[in-house]
């Protein structure tokens, strides 16, 4: 930009060129977001996760077979109707259970934890429920921020 408010043609050219690369680039920004946000939704449901053997912490997967130990660049994104979608899902069989409560029988011995059960109802953990709902919450900072970064980006004079 020129100075004292004037302003050059070559700017006015270079904002153009700019603002063309900022839209070809929007898919592949948009694609990076979901794969960040999926990835922050994968350590916060893995950190809530209880463990007694592991295996339903380790359980966790989003994308197709992707496991959560491998890094966002790794998560697959699917476009449908204009939407970015990442499915998150855990398939171990009791994982249900341990995210929304279950009922059990009343005075029924249980080897694997040596004791008769008590409570008729054992509470969930909403594992992924409230990390869904924090992640919900810190979204929109998160990709403002991001925007905000390639608006500055696109918007730089020469």
């Amino acid at each position: 930009m020129g100075r004292g408010g004037s302003y050059n043609y070559r700017d006015l050219v270079a904002l153009k060129n700019n603002l063309e690369k900022t839209i070809v680039e929007i898919d592949y920004f948009c694609d990076v977001l979901t794969r960040e946000l999926a990835a922050r939704l994968l350590t916060k449901v893995i950190k809530r996760t209880p463990v007694r053997t592991g295996v339903l912490r380790r359980g966790w997967t989003a994308g197709k077979d992707v496991k959560i130990g491998e890094y966002a660049n790794s998560l697959s994104v699917r476009h449908v109707n204009g939407e970015y979608i990442i499915t998150i899902v855990n398939p171990v069989h009791y994982g249900i259970y341990v995210e929304f409560g279950h009922r059990q029988e009343v005075g029924r011995y249980v080897p694997a934890i040596g004791k008769r059960l008590v409570n008729p109802w054992v509470k969930g953990q909403f594992m992924l429920t409230y990390s869904e709902n924090e992640l919900r919450s810190e979204a929109p900072d998160i990709i403002r921020k991001k925007l905000d970064k390639k608006l500055k980006e696109a918007f730089r004079w020469l």
